[in-house]
């Protein structure tokens, strides 16, 4: 509900941008992530979608587990690139990621539906 009102309340410039957030937890959870190079080790993973001045427009917590709805020819990070650009597509956005979601295949993927990228490849 929050996610619906975030989008209906704005609407977004050309230049999207698509990270991951860290949301600092210490708690029990199956889904509690740890990465050793952030400052909060421990915590919950969040896939954010924002404008260029930072507004929220989508997000997905990470919950360890594929959606079954996900196409079988999608990478894990394709599919959840997807997601939070479907509401967007066909609209002529620019999506700016880092080399962890940006792949030849995605670009390519987004291109056919009026969506340009903008990153680094590994």
């Amino acid at each position: 509900m929050l996610i619906s009102q975030f989008q209906s309340a704005y609407s977004p410039s050309k230049e999207l941008s698509l990270d991951e957030s860290l949301l600092h937890f210490r708690g029990r959870l199956n889904f509690r992530v740890y990465i050793k190079n952030k400052k909060s080790r421990y915590g919950l993973k969040f896939f954010e979608l924002t404008t260029s001045d930072g507004y929220l427009l989508n997000m997905e917590l990470y919950s360890g587990s594929v959606k079954e709805d996900d196409e079988s020819d999608n990478t894990k990070t394709e599919a959840v690139v997807m997601r939070l650009m479907k509401p967007y597509l066909m609209k002529g956005h620019e999506l700016f990621m880092d080399n962890y979601y940006n792949s030849y295949e995605l670009s390519e993927k987004l291109l056919s539906f009026k969506t340009h990228t903008n990153g680094t490849l590994r």
